[in-house]
């Protein structure tokens, strides 16, 4: 409000005749402060303008820039967390993958584990090695004569052995005439995953 009462100030107003009329009329002159004003007013909006385009636009782009990094940077760093705790799992399986390809070796292996469980094999018929490309599968079908618990207490060892053995499928057999009560027959198939060995 200060700035425009000092602007008006500046205009000096005469009456006077204008040139080609005959009438009294008002002839308005621009003083020196006016003119300076104007001038500042001018001056502080080309500097406005400047900074714009010179200072402003330039840091938002490189503050973007910079965002844009560093939530790739953030990306990125949680893609590394993913890969290394894969690798850290695949290192433990690794760990529990066997290179004997014997046969033999494995069915001894689940006979302790089922002596330890108080589980009577009645069969084992192991299938064909088949091989993966980093790995080889070995099935393996378990006829078994126990009790429930012990039936679990064996799966249970089978899943947690040295060897990495998983359990496909369990079919409990309901037969009459087994010797001792509650106990049971049941079909167990289990595949054993065994290292590649490297040529």
């Amino acid at each position: 409000m200060k700035d425009l009462r000092d602007f008006l100030k500046g205009l000096k107003i005469d009456k006077g005749v204008k040139a080609g009329k005959g009438k009294g009329g008002v002839k308005v002159e621009i003083g020196y402060k006016a003119k300076t004003a104007l001038f500042s007013f001018i001056m502080i909006l080309l500097i406005v303008f400047i900074a714009l385009k010179v200072i402003y636009q330039p840091g938002k782009q490189k503050i973007e820039e910079i965002v844009s990094l560093r939530k790739k940077e953030e990306e990125r760093n949680k893609l590394l967390k993913e890969v290394d705790k894969y690798q850290r799992g695949l290192e433990k399986y690794r760990r529990r993958l066997s290179t004997n390809t014997d046969t033999s070796y494995f069915v001894n292996q689940i006979s302790k584990l089922a002596k330890e469980s108080g589980v009577e094999i009645v069969s084992i018929i192991p299938g064909t090695l088949k091989t993966e490309r980093y790995y080889q599968k070995l099935d393996l079908s378990l006829l078994i004569k126990a009790t429930y618990n012990q039936v679990g207490i064996f799966v249970s060892k089978l899943e947690n052995s040295m060897e990495f053995i998983s359990i496909e499928e369990v079919n409990i057999l309901r037969e009459k005439g087994l010797p001792t009560e509650g106990e049971i027959k049941a079909e167990v198939e289990i595949r054993t995953s065994l290292l590649c060995k490297q040529e």
